[in-house]
């Protein structure tokens, strides 16, 4: 038998520890893994993440990625991922494939920690590969995003499996190895194709980390590139087969360097060098969309017309491009991480603020401390070639993102070698504070503590500070939405008939908004557009089939983090939880929502919302918000006694009331004395709700909470009664739609007060987070009045609205998207690829919108208008529900909220 010598044995044993130390630590942190799978396998956060599932399920159906967004084509996303989506589709079936692929990896991010131990024990030590595993195994953003149906688990694990080989083989002195190693390097381009730009810097770190002669070195790069031609080569020659010109992975490169000249997301700047503000973006704003400046059909001509046309904007704006960059720096190495933001932003559900906060914090710190000592390990590290060459390739790839596409995700793909160098940086920090060398640790040391105390107080709050003399700090809140209320059908408004007894009294007593307009002139994206203060253009409720993205935040989500208990009670199906809009409340009663046709059409529902809502009072905890959401005064037309005789009491015709939109009863060239009728019957509705909510605040005073509650009265839209050829909502932007009553008490405000300031819809959640001494939404598009009900002034700013489902098309039935701007005392109309003639109005001279003077020299400025804030204002992806019930969506059909590629039944 062989003699073994002691320190052999001891070498070997310390090895045998070693590996075992890093097994454990893989198995720990894959079960870790495959636990989040499991908690947060419905969580799906971003716009790649639906893109990717829709291309993997085209590949299913006819064997080639396709999809439906814009901005998206089948030859723009690499094509690794979606397939390996369809593999797994196909293995186990569509219902059970996110989660098949979720599992899978969860174990290539494990196979991924091995790969660091390989790596390191290879360039740097035993003690440094435990350490550098470890790190990475439990790094939070690298932990969490292992579960995602995103590329970067994939794109980490090629990237280390080919450094592995690098490392471990010499492939820069074994061609072997070298062609293991492109071979590797072919799937992580595929996988992400930012990787081609990265293979220059492989080939530096081959050559030079090589000891064999230089003809050997040669030829092992000269494999590295034929093993990544052997995977690129197919597709890139299926691709230019599939569009006639060359192309080599996809067409998403003038894409992503045109992301790059132009301005900087503020989301980007949550803790970083700068925070940003909305407005000061603005200065930095790029030219309009590629997309709308290149007119060329072929994708490949496309995106080499894109790449021409951004390195035209970086040669025309040197200046702003320079400045850009600098910004785009500070974000991609800001020390946090996309999951700071999908905590704060709720992309986890409604995670306590108990376990966000710490879990940004521990986030946060991790993340400083990874730059602080990775710094001191890459400054080390080039005394070892080694480390030196992975270094220049850490460094050349952080400006490789820079220079084409700065995200924060982007950087996730770099964490595991920077927490290489973090972790031998730690291990050398001791000498680097011995005489003479703590010249560089204590300044990296104090620049550390200098940005922990500057950004930890924004870690769980917004930008902005709130108002210190909030005259409602602390106070509760009850929000009422009446559905279909036009302001101008409102006695306090100015009608003749007095529909409003109860509203009137309290608009006496608190500050009534003359000129409101709402987003949208139906319910759920109205309502969406109310409770988020985004348009409907930015959170994309604008469909039946739609639900509120995750992480938009509701009104309910920032008074939750105050402390308050969040109660809603609402009815009319648009309001179901399951489009999103329950978020933030600890109950949402939407049982009156669920009914079917006859419930949702004609039963009386305003009794059972005040009784929930008074048995609901009886049980929060102040401060309190409440919303209510009535529905009565929605089509049908049906009030009870004594109200449907109220205001015609001498009515002897055929009019019901019901069936307002699928019936025969109400057409354009009705009679009418008919038509009166069926505006005194919606009147006589007002009333009956009217008197409901007069009930409510009674009982508000009974309970002894009126004069520490903020009551807010308000509607999502009004309805039409043919003034402009039309019966009910959706379908116009005309004041009968969007003007909408804004009724607000404040209890230490003075009232009895009307501001004729035009505002609108999205502005009543900033204005109320103010009056609340609440922090403010930092994505909130809407803007705080809380200087005019101070009795101060604010700069008058245009409005806007939308509608997906405008004028319809007489021949092919369908509806039209269109756009309107308020600014002075113009409105402009304009229709999806100038359908139809574009409309100018003077509200002042003409306020029923019937003389067009779309002709004038004023259009063209509020075209500019509209066209800027349609440019600067970016969509979310859309995000789906699983489906109404189907008496659900009878109901809603019946009520003329067919599909878009329904057979519509309303006028």
């Amino acid at each position: 038998m062989a003699h073994v010598e002691p320190d052999e044995r001891d070498a070997a044993e310390t090895g045998r520890r070693a590996r075992l130390s890093v097994i454990i630590v893989v198995v720990v942190s894959a079960l870790l893994k495959l636990g989040l799978v499991f908690a947060l396998v419905q969580t799906r956060s971003t716009v790649d993440e639906r893109l990717y599932i829709e291309g993997a399920k085209a590949i299913v159906a006819d064997g080639t990625p396709s999809y439906s967004n814009p901005y998206w084509d089948e030859a723009h996303a690499s094509p690794i991922f979606p397939y390996f989506l369809a593999a797994c589709m196909q293995a186990v079936g569509e219902e059970h494939f996110e989660l098949a692929a979720r599992v899978v990896q969860v174990l290539l991010s494990s196979l991924s920690v091995l790969l660091v131990w390989v790596i390191a024990r290879r360039s740097f030590s035993v003690r440094t590969g435990q350490l550098a595993a470890a790190a990475v195994a439990f790094y939070p953003p690298l932990v969490f995003f292992s579960q995602y149906l995103l590329s970067e688990t994939v794109y980490i694990f090629f990237v280390l499996a080919t450094a592995a080989v690098l490392v471990r083989r010499r492939a820069g002195s074994d061609p072997k190895g070298a062609l293991l190693a492109g071979v590797l390097g072919g799937l992580a381009a595929l996988t992400r194709s930012v990787f081609m730009a990265q293979v220059p810097l492989i080939i530096l770190w081959m050559f030079f980390a090589g000891k064999a002669e230089k003809g050997r070195r040669l030829l092992s790069v000269g494999l590295f590139l034929a093993g990544m031609a052997l995977v690129v080569g197919p597709w890139s020659i299926r691709n230019t087969l599939r569009y006639g010109s060359f192309l080599l992975i996809d067409s998403n490169t003038g894409n992503v360097l045109y992301k790059n000249v132009n301005a900087v997301r503020p989301e980007n700047f949550d803790f970083g060098l700068k925070r940003l503000r909305g407005q000061e973006l603005q200065d930095y704003a790029g030219p309009p969309p590629l997309r709308e400046r290149v007119d060329v059909e072929g994708i490949v001509e496309r995106n080499n017309a894109e790449v021409r046309a951004a390195l035209g904007y970086v040669i025309e704006y040197p200046g702003r491009y320079l400045r850009n960059t600098i910004y785009r720096t500070g974000a991609l190495l800001n020390p946090t991480s996309m999951l700071v933001r999908y905590v704060r932003d709720d992309r986890y559900g409604s995670l306590p603020s108990v376990v966000g906060e710490p879990l940004i914090l521990c986030v946060m710190f991790s993340c400083m401390l990874a730059m602080f000592f990775g710094v001191i390990g890459l400054v080390r590290g080039f005394a070892n070639q080694q480390q030196a060459l992975m270094g220049l390739f850490i460094l050349g790839s952080v400006l490789v993102c820079v220079l084409i596409i700065s995200d924060s995700r982007y950087r996730l793909p770099l964490m595991p070698f920077w927490i290489l160098f973090a972790v031998n940086g730690a291990r050398h920090v001791k000498s680097l504070f011995q005489p003479g060398r703590g010249r560089l640790a204590l300044p990296l040391l104090a620049g550390l503590i200098a940005l922990w105390a500057h950004y930890v107080p924004y870690s769980y709050s917004a930008v902005i500070t709130t108002q210190d003399d909030a005259p409602a700090r602390g106070a509760n809140l009850l929000l009422i939405s009446i559905d279909s209320l036009r302001a101008d059908h409102l006695h306090c408004y100015g009608y003749e008939r007095e529909t409003s007894p109860a509203l009137d009294a309290l608009a006496a007593e608190g500050i009534l908004f003359e000129n409101t307009i709402a987003q949208a002139p139906w319910t759920l994206p109205s309502h969406a557009s109310l409770l988020t203060s985004t348009y409907p253009r930015t959170h994309q409720v604008t469909s039946k089939e739609r639900r509120l993205p995750v992480g938009v935040r509701t009104l309910a989500r920032m008074l939750k983090a105050e402390g308050y208990d969040n109660r809603a009670v609402v009815s009319g199906p648009f309001m179901q939880a399951q489009f999103g809009l329950r978020r933030g409340f600890a109950q949402y009663d939407d049982s009156i929502a669920q009914g079917g046709h006859k419930r949702s059409h004609r039963v009386v529902t305003s009794p059972t919302i005040n009784a929930t809502a008074m048995r609901m009072l009886d049980e929060v905890e102040p401060p309190f918000f409440l919303f209510l959401h009535y529905w009565d005064v929605h089509y049908d037309y049906q009030p009870p006694p004594p109200y449907d005789r109220m205001f015609d009491p001498d009515y002897a015709g055929s009019i019901t009331g019901r069936e307002f939109i699928s019936g025969t009863e109400v057409y354009d060239g009705m009679d009418e004395r008919d038509l009166e009728h069926v505006l005194a019957l919606y009147d006589g509705e007002i009333a009956w709700v009217d008197h409901h909510v007069g009930q409510l605040i009674a009982s508000l005073k009974e309970r002894g909470l009126y004069e520490n509650t903020v009551i807010v009265v308000t509607s999502d839209h009004g309805d039409e009664f043919l003034e402009h050829g039309e019966l009910g909502h959706q379908h116009s932007l005309y004041q009968e739609l969007l003007r909408v009553p804004f009724i607000l008490r404040v209890p230490n405000l003075e009232g009895g007060r009307r501001i004729d300031r035009l505002v609108q819809s999205i502005d009543i959640m900033p204005t109320l987070l103010d009056l609340l001494g609440a922090s403010p939404s930092r994505k909130a598009q809407g803007r705080s009045h809380y200087s005019l009900l101070r009795g101060g002034e604010s700069d008058t700013l245009p409005v806007f609205a939308a509608t997906t489902k405008g004028r319809k098309d007489k021949e092919s039935q369908e509806r039209t998207q269109s756009w309107c701007v308020f600014s002075g005392r113009f409105k402009y109309i304009v229709y999806e690829d100038d359908r139809y003639p574009a409309e100018l109005y003077d509200l002042e001279a003409d306020p029923g919108e019937l003389t067009n003077l779309a002709h004038e020299a004023v259009s063209a400025e509020m075209a500019a208008i509209l066209d800027a804030w349609r440019r600067r204002t970016e969509p979310l992806e859309p995000s789906f529900h699983k489906g109404l019930a189907k008496r659900t969506a009878e109901d809603l059909r019946m009520l003329g909220y067919a599909g878009d590629d329904e057979a519509e039944d309303e006028r």
